[in-house]
């Protein structure tokens, strides 16, 4: 619990993720608590967090591209993606909050996650052959990726962004 790479603030907590374990530190007592197997998760290994504050929920993906969703103290786990059968990398490198849904950068491309219905709605593919998605953002109705081979962008607007096609390369970087 040395060794943070990813914090989350809540309301009352703020999250973090160390050595590939969580745990928040409580606000209104003072107090630091562990999260684990043990007593909830639905796994070890934690690559990410990110915290969305229109649903309250934790989106906690671990490196093996399973997804615990932490509500209320409730746990509700998500293993779509970790049990899809697809080849290349399934890591869940980012976590971004989106205006209505939530936004995995993944090994393979985007997935987007309905929180409100707590279920994969769809996978974005920047390319023909699986990007690696580092990091991703929304501005000004434009998502953008970063990627292994650049930057990808596409207009949040197009009906199909889970075509390839419709995401271009940013040149001249």
């Amino acid at each position: 619990y040395n060794k943070a790479t990813r914090i989350a603030e809540a309301e009352n907590r703020i999250y973090c993720v160390a050595d590939g374990n969580l745990f928040y530190y409580d606000k209104t007592d003072g107090s630091s608590n562990r999260v684990s197997k043990v007593n909830g998760l639905s796994d070890v290994g934690i690559n990410t967090i990110n915290y969305d504050a229109r649903t309250r929920t934790l989106i906690v993906a671990y490196s093996n591209a399973n997804i615990d969703l932490i509500q209320n103290d409730r746990i509700l786990n998500i293993a779509d993606i970790k049990r899809s059968t697809m080849s290349g990398s399934k890591n869940i490198n980012t976590i971004y909050i989106g205006d209505t849904y939530v936004y995995l950068g993944c090994g393979f491309g985007i997935v987007v996650l309905d929180l409100v219905k707590k279920e994969i709605k769809d996978t974005y593919y920047l390319a023909i052959v699986n990007q690696n998605v580092n990091d991703l953002m929304l501005f000004r109705d434009t998502f953008y990726a970063a990627t292994d081979q650049g930057i990808y962008y596409a207009a949040k607007s197009n009906p199909n962004l889970a075509n390839p096609t419709n995401w271009k390369k940013r040149t001249g970087l």
